[in-house]
């Protein structure tokens, strides 16, 4: 995303999608914590490794591609290509 959006921002739009007491309940969840923890330490290590920090990082098979792929056909190809699909 080319702009960054506030924190009050983002939770009034998730609110909209679940409801402000399951926002709640999911934010004090260890689960989410747990996974949250792992999404850092996937991005840190693929960042370190790839020397790249382009969000999103895609991680298909043993392949990560750094940023949005430019187009449909783009993306297409790297799925075929990573999962060697015909």
């Amino acid at each position: 995303h080319e702009s960054v959006k506030d924190v009050p921002t983002v939770m009034e739009h998730a609110q909209q999608f679940v409801g402000t007491e399951k926002l709640s309940e999911a934010l004090e969840s260890a689960k989410l914590k747990e996974q949250l923890n792992q999404n850092i330490m996937a991005y840190e290590t693929t960042s370190k490794m790839g020397r790249k920090s382009s969000m999103p990082q895609t991680i298909i098979g043993t392949q990560i591609v750094f940023g949005p792929p430019p187009n449909v056909e783009a993306l297409d190809g790297i799925l075929q290509r990573v999962l060697n699909l015909k």
